[in-house]
């Protein structure tokens, strides 16, 4: 037979349960405030959010992604995840599509499994995800990141979608752009470069014009020079140096320069310096065009007047020398 509790001991329980019942008060009112922070966070977050079961049945679905199926909410519920997005991966099944056998291709669908299938923490693919709109199917991508959570209720993941589709775009105008940019380069007749300063530069950018002007057999082979190795007097490169960096660009600068095999030309040089945040020198840009040719010919111009004019003030007799429209150009 137990002993009988003391009033002073039964006074004593009664107030060590009072203060459990007001710990468990505290802790469910914490529980119920965290709960609807949660809900307004899930509800009113810009980004369509999802939760689903092991077979891809959506559990709940945030306002996002009510907006972005135009179903009711409770429409909503219970349809497979492909289905309630109206992705339509699987032309042949769109019920199905998101995780039936139908969509194994689905990377939205691949990705929730594979977060089931290994328990991930967290998971973040990009997806291309054909999307049913009332004018017809758009093509959109979306950036599908899932949660692994093990809840009472059984395994589910939390699913989050961002549309990309204007991020990817951009992508893919610049990607087309530097491809254009790169044919352009690479098919000018006039050498571009990009080389560090000083007597002791290198290139480290070529285009094809550039080596085949030197007479290199290969853009490897030009890339392991230094650039003073190209001019004919290797301490004029200090003073274009110089120049450069004192002016910042410089535009047709002759320069006398040589090939691999020593034979001397005249380049003309436009460059410009590109410094970095902090206005230090990062590299050189410029094209390079040989005008050996036409420093010869304006020379042999230049020379043939000169003679000319010399033969005519040397003659004793008046001489009128008249254009094709009968004007005096000399006399």
């Amino acid at each position: 037979m137990s002993e009988k509790l003391t009033y002073e001991e039964l006074e004593q329980q009664i107030q060590q349960l009072r203060l459990k019942v007001a710990q468990f008060s505290q802790i469910e009112k914490g529980y119920k405030q965290n709960q609807i922070e949660f809900n307004v966070l899930f509800n009113k977050a810009p980004l369509v959010m999802l939760v689903v079961d092991r077979e891809g049945f959506v559990c709940e679905l945030n306002e996002a992604a009510v907006k972005m199926t135009r179903r009711l909410k409770e429409s909503s519920i219970g349809l497979r995840g492909g289905e309630a997005l109206r992705c339509i991966s699987s032309l042949d099944d769109p019920r199905g599509c998101g995780f039936s056998a139908a969509c194994k291709s689905c990377v939205i669908r691949n990705t929730v499994m594979d977060t089931f299938r290994y328990c991930h923490d967290y998971r973040s693919v990009e997806a291309p995800m054909p999307y049913d709109v009332e004018e017809g199917i758009v093509d959109m991508w979306v950036l599908v990141s899932t949660t692994f959570l093990k809840l009472p209720a059984g395994d589910r993941v939390f699913v989050c979608l961002e549309d990309i589709t204007e991020q990817k775009q951009v992508a893919e105008s610049l990607r087309e752009s530097e491809e254009q940019y790169k044919s352009l380069v690479i098919n000018l007749s006039v050498g571009i470069f990009r080389n560090t300063q000083g007597t002791e530069g290198k290139f480290f950018e070529a285009n094809p014009a550039i080596v085949k002007m030197f007479g290199f057999d290969s853009r490897e082979e030009f890339l392991k020079l230094k650039v003073s190795d190209l001019y004919k007097n290797p301490s004029d490169r200090k003073k274009y140096n110089e120049k450069l960096l004192k002016e910042g660009a410089v535009k047709n600068e002759e320069l006398l320069l040589q090939k691999k095999d020593g034979t001397s030309f005249i380049g003309s040089v436009t460059a410009v310096v590109v410094k970095d945040k902090k206005d230090k020198t990062k590299y050189y840009d410029g094209l390079i065009e040989d005008v050996t040719e036409r420093k010869q010919a304006e020379t042999a111009i230049r020379q043939s007047e000169e003679k000319y004019r010399t033969v005519l003030e040397a003659n004793p007799d008046p001489v009128a020398v008249y254009d094709i429209e009968g004007k005096v150009i000399y006399l």
